[in-house]
Order: C-alpha cells, then sequence, then structure tokens
C-alpha cells in the first residue's frame, strides 16, 4: 500500500498552456513535445519561471539547470497514445493538443488489434528524443502521459462507443484487453527508460510516490458503475496486477458512482478524486486508499481566498484520513490570481499543522 504519503497532505498545482503562454510566451506546438532542444530549453523556462512567480511557496527552481525531461512534467496533456492509434492531432500555441477522433467503422472496430508501437511515427520520435537526450546528459527523467482504456477507445469511436455496448458488447470487451497491452507495453518502456510513468499525469505522485501508475479514466465518468464492472475491470484489474503501485486519475464529477466498482479492482491504491464528487462516500467505500482531491479550476479563477479556504478544509473534513490526503488543481488557466494559489496553499498548511481534520 501507498500508506502515509512522503509529504503529509501535500498540495500541487499545474498550470494550463493559457497561463504559460500569457505570462510567459511559452508555445505548446508539437516541438514543445517532441523537439529534444526545445523539451530541455522550455522545461528550464518553465522551473524558473514557477520561481520568480510563487518560489515562495516551494514551486520551481531558482537559477534552474537544464534537464533531460522527456515529457511535459508541468502541464497537464494526453497526446502521444491518441496519434500513436492514427488519431489527428491539432497543435495549439496557448491550449493543449486536440484529438480528431479517428471514427472507424463497426467492422473495422469489431476486427480492431493495436498498432506494432515502436513502429508508430510518435513513438519514432520519442525514441528519438530519448536516444538524443541519453546521449547528451546520460539519463533522461519526466515522462508521458500514457491515457487509458476507455479514452483510447474513445478517440477511435467517438460517440458510437456507448452504443457499441450494447451492440457489440464482445468487441468492446476484446478492444479493452487489446488496448491495455498496447498501454502495458508502453509504461513499461517509460520505467525503464525514466524510471516514472506518471508524473505528467498529476504531478502529485511526486510527494507520494513517484513510483506509481496512474491511468486515465476521465471518459469513464460517462459510463455506470455497471458498465465499467462487465467492460472494463478485468483489464483494470490486469494492469493494476502489473504496474504495482497502481492508481487512477478520474477527474469527473461523479467518482462516489464508480467508487463501488473500483472497490472491486484489487490493487488500486491512488486516485485522483475529480471535484464535485462526494467525497464521504467515496471514502466509505475505499477506506484505505490515497484521495488526491482535485479542486476546480473555474472555481479557482473567480472566487475569493476565503472562499478557497472553506473548501479546502470541506473536503479534508469529507476526506476523514489526513495521512491519506492531498489535494491539486489541474489546468489553472491566465485568469487565476495568484493570492487563490496561496490561498490554496496556506488551507493546506494549516490542516497539516493541526495534523487532523
Amino acid at each position: 500500500m501507498v500508506g502515509v504519503s512522503r509529504a503529509f497532505m501535500p498540495v500541487e498545482v499545474v498550470f494550463g498552456p493559457s497561463w504559460w503562454h500569457k505570462r510567459f510566451g511559452i508555445c505548446f506546438d508539437r516541438g514543445f513535445f517532441f523537439d529534444p532542444n526545445r523539451r530541455v530549453a522550455d522545461e528550464q523556462r518553465m522551473r524558473s519561471a514557477l520561481a520568480d512567480v510563487l518560489g515562495d511557496l516551494g514551486m520551481g527552481e531558482r537559477n534552474a539547470e537544464p534537464r533531460p525531461v522527456i515529457g511535459a512534467v508541468h502541464l497537464a496533456a494526453g497526446y502521444i497514445i491518441a496519434e500513436a492509434l492514427g488519431c489527428e492531432m491539432i497543435f495549439h500555441d496557448d491550449a493543449p493538443p486536440d484529438v480528431i477522433p479517428k471514427l472507424i467503422s463497426d467492422d473495422e472496430f469489431e476486427r480492431w488489434e493495436p498498432p506494432a508501437l515502436f513502429h508508430t511515427q510518435p513513438m519514432r520520435d520519442l525514441r528519438d528524443m530519448v536516444d538524443t537526450l541519453r546521449s547528451r546528459f546520460g539519463y533522461v527523467e519526466g515522462d508521458v502521459n500514457w491515457s487509458g482504456m476507455h479514452n483510447a477507445a474513445f478517440d477511435l469511436r467517438g460517440s458510437a462507443l456507448f452504443t457499441d455496448y450494447y451492440d457489440r458488447p464482445e468487441a468492446v470487451k476484446r478492444f479493452m484487453d487489446a488496448m491495455a497491452d498496447f498501454l502495458l507495453e508502453f509504461v513499461r518502456y517509460l520505467d525503464e527508460v525514466a524510471g516514472t510513468s506518471s508524473i505528467t499525469v498529476n504531478r502529485s505522485i511526486l510527494h507520494i510516490d513517484p513510483r506509481l501508475h496512474v491511468i486515465s479514466n476521465c471518459t469513464v465518468s460517462m459510463v455506470s458503475a455497471e458498465f465499467y464492472s462487465e467492460f472494463l475491470a478485468a483489464s483494470e484489474r490486469r494492469l493494476a496486477k502489473c504496474l504495482q503501485p497502481y492508481g487512477v486519475h478520474h477527474c469527473g464529477d461523479n467518482m462516489d458512482r464508480l467508487a463501488p466498482a473500483y472497490a472491486d479492482v484489487e490493487g488500486i491504491e491512488f486516485f485522483d478524486v475529480g471535484y464535485g464528487s462526494d467525497v464521504k462516500r467515496c471514502r466509505g467505500l475505499l477506506p484505505d486508499a490515497f484521495f488526491n482531491i482535485r479542486l476546480s479550476p473555474g472555481k479557482m479563477a473567480v472566487c475569493s481566498p476565503d472562499d478557497i479556504i472553506s473548501e479546502v478544509n470541506r473536503l479534508a473534513a469529507a476526506s476523514a484520513r489526513p495521512e491519506l490526503t492531498g489535494f491539486c488543481c489541474i489546468n489553472l488557466d491566465h485568469r487565476v490570481p495568484d493570492d487563490n494559489i496561496r490561498a490554496l496553499y496556506s488551507a493546506v498548511a494549516a490542516l497539516r499543522e493541526k495534523g487532523s481534520v
């Protein structure tokens, strides 16, 4: 088990592309993700910028040195799995990459098999970048968001996926199982070259257990607990067994609805709990899991500092186990006042001092 976190009641924020672009001019075209020189230079700028603006909160790195960071660890962005599966990607200067669903046909879905991972163009580009940075620095660090089975299915099928559950149930099960193998191959590559797989899913794991493998179950929030149990749980169990320690990123506002099904998957030790979820109900069903509770980036932009402090206190009380509780807010945009970020950190610091909720 993850158990008590390395940092008691950790807190982390991740800024969205608009924050970085408007405040520091960083652009998020394809080169940001795959060009080795850009990777090093842009991540170095990010660490320096964070130290200049919010260094009093422990963010960033003053006098940052170049480091061979292979994935965007200061950004939340999924891209490589969708592109490896053949989806068109649209990159932006001030927004995360957009995935254009491939919308494969019914017949293609029925007989779908994953591509050979290391023969796909984005994987070749990633390996070239890793090799270049390894030759320059002797090692690489950071990792790349590895998405999730249901996210990938949605990227390939779009909304047709939801009728597939009724019309092609066996094809759905085969797809999820094959996709689990595809993701497992990718994650093992990340573990081999960088030693981590999920900092780019959520930086909070740095404070809890950097070895965590965190799957992105963003679109799982769109299905019932019954469908998850019937169509996804078996593949999730297999990944959880192979990728210990294992965690789930559930950014939807309804993790409490899926919590009974998650509780039946042995080996999940960590949950990103989406804002709006009933944290108290989740804790009752998952008493020994670490809860990384997500705040709303939209509310962080418009609420007062006092409102943010009250919200942190409410959520901490609902989680009930401070030693298994952390906080984060992901994709904060350029509208978020620095004072609101300081309010989040001060609220968590006050809870730490109390040692309980």
